[in-house]
């Protein structure tokens, strides 16, 4: 996979807390909803983490397995 250089989507979240609070709320249903809403790789802010999300098994193996 190509990096584009684009910046992957994922919900808006408050302004200095990102997503923690639904991520504290209930982690499983915001990681869910969120790709389920924004596809295979989302961006979600927790307090001054950013993360992401990857739910594409292709890309799993690329990070955990071929790109040590």
């Amino acid at each position: 996979m190509l990096n584009t250089g684009k910046i992957a989507p994922g919900p808006r979240g408050h302004l200095l807390l990102g997503n923690l609070r639904e991520f504290q709320r209930d982690v499983f249903q915001l990681l869910l909803d969120s790709a389920q809403r924004f596809g295979s790789v989302v961006r979600l802010r927790l307090g001054p983490l950013l993360v992401h999300l990857l739910s594409d098994p292709d890309h799993i193996t690329r990070v955990l397995q071929d790109n040590r």
